[in-house]
C-alpha cells in the first residue's frame, strides 16, 4: 500500500478474476464510505482507469438532465389512453 498524507493518494493493487470483477480494497472503501450494492463509475484517461463513487445526488442529478422525448407523461394518463386503446380495440372486434 502507497499512501501519500500531502495529498491525500492512496494507491492499492487488486486482481481481476476470470469474470472481470475485483474488491475494493477495505481502506479505500471506508475512506469513500462504499457499502453493498453502492454504484461506482469507471473512467479512462489516456491510460489510467478512475474509480468514481456514484452518489445518489448524482444519480438524480443525470435522471433530470434529460428530458423526455416528445410529450411529457405521468403514468396516469399512460394507463388510462392503454385502456381506452384496448376499449376501443375491442369494440371494434365485437367482444
Amino acid at each position: 500500500m502507497y499512501y501519500n498524507q500531502r495529498v491525500k493518494q492512496m494507491k492499492k493493487e487488486a486482481t481481476v478474476t476470470s469474470k472481470g470483477q475485483i474488491t475494493i480494497p477495505a481502506e479505500i472503501r471506508k475512506r469513500f464510505k462504499l457499502q453493498a450494492q453502492d454504484k461506482v463509475r469507471f473512467e479512462t484517461k489516456g491510460d489510467r482507469v478512475i474509480l468514481r463513487p456514484v452518489r445518489r445526488e448524482d444519480l438524480l442529478a443525470v435522471y433530470n438532465s434529460v428530458s423526455a422525448k416528445g410529450k411529457e407523461t405521468d403514468i396516469h394518463t399512460i394507463r388510462e389512453e392503454t385502456q381506452k386503446a384496448i376499449g376501443e380495440q375491442a369494440a371494434k372486434e365485437g367482444t
